[in-house]
């Protein structure tokens, strides 16, 4: 993990806008689930951090979410997505 980017809040903002423009541009109003994952990823410091260590290439979110779901399966929500699974100890619930 970048030292950076596990430091300094502002180096995680690109991530951010990243998982909250995909939310709003391209997985609104085509898929709901993928809708709320950005939403709730582009909202926790913990998944951003992890998100900003991976390379550049693979920060896609589709790429994590399918990542996500070929490990653990679909979440049904995004509170499924947060509390259990691929992200519970990243965004310390387990």
């Amino acid at each position: 993990m970048s030292t950076h980017a596990h430091h300094d809040p502002s180096a995680l903002e690109p991530v951010r806008a990243r998982y909250a423009a995909f939310a709003e541009n391209e997985a609104k109003g085509v898929s709901p689930l993928y809708e709320a994952l950005a939403l709730a990823v582009a909202e926790s410091v913990p998944l951003l951090r992890f998100i900003a260590s991976l390379p550049p290439a693979k920060q896609q979110p589709n790429l994590v979410f399918a990542a996500v779901r070929h490990l653990y399966g679909t979440p049904d929500d995004a509170r499924h997505f947060m509390d259990g699974g691929a992200f519970a100890a990243l965004n310390g619930r387990r």
